[in-house]
């Protein structure tokens, strides 16, 4: 969809915040062209999406010390 970051950056709140409006709205866009994301169909892309953030969220929990 065109949306590069760096892997090494950190982002401030800010720039998160600005970088999960410009997904957004490049899935916006794609929908409103009816286009794929790349190869996956945009509903895939966006469970998929859903799914990775979960996944991080857990191994995050799974460290929690308490």
């Amino acid at each position: 969809m065109g949306i590069r970051e760096d892997d090494e950056v950190r982002l401030t709140t800010e720039e998160l915040a600005a970088l999960r409006e410009r997904y957004v709205a490049a899935i916006r866009e794609y929908h409103a062209e009816d286009c794929p994301a790349r190869r996956w169909p945009l509903r895939f892309l966006i469970r998929r999406t859903a799914q990775h953030a979960m996944d991080h969220a857990w191994e995050l929990e799974d460290r929690d010390p308490r």
